[in-house]
């Protein structure tokens, strides 16, 4: 990458990160609509469906976060932090005013459709494949294993040695 600045400049990263960003909606867009399109364009069909696959607690709102803190930072983290990742605090180094400059980072931090669109393909996922093909392809999804550190005795502790992590 650093190479390909260095020949290329900020303007060709630029337009790299443009066309990507361009290409991942696209295809995230064309996805949502073939969900939605098999579960009758309707969102509380897909989620009901969810429900039923994973049972009522499912869709239990506070389940993960029982700390209300906790769930108000995430909403922080998803909403403001956007702004401050690299490849966007990098849009102030590439345009000549504060204006442009602002201008330049809006337009990355307003694409909040892309999170909704993202609970599209988490839940149809959930409903298609089933919890167990999604944990069977994904070993780490089970993390924490069921006895953890605090939880257990040292000698049945997690460790480098007995813990198989996905290469």
């Amino acid at each position: 990458m650093i190479v390909y600045v260095v020949v290329g400049g900020m303007l060709a990263t630029t337009w790299v990160q443009i066309i990507k960003a361009g290409l991942l909606m696209f295809a995230t867009i064309v996805m949502t609509v073939l969900i939605l399109s098999r579960f009758g364009w309707s969102f509380s069909t897909l989620l009901g469906a969810a429900e039923r696959a994973n049972g009522p607690e499912f869709l239990g709102a506070g389940l993960k976060y029982k700390d209300p803190i906790d769930l108000i930072s995430l909403c922080l983290a998803l909403v403001l932090g956007t702004a401050g990742l690299p490849h966007i605090l990098v849009r102030f180094f590439t345009v000549p005013t504060a204006q442009d400059a602002r201008k330049s980072v809006v337009w990355p931090c307003s694409d909040r459709a892309f999170y909704v669109m993202t609970a599209f393909m988490g839940n149809a996922a959930n409903v298609l494949l089933g919890k167990e093909a999604i944990i069977a392809a994904n070993p780490a999804a089970t993390w924490p294993p069921p006895c953890w550190p605090r939880r257990c005795s040292a000698a049945r502790a997690p460790s480098a040695a007995n813990w198989a992590w996905p290469s």
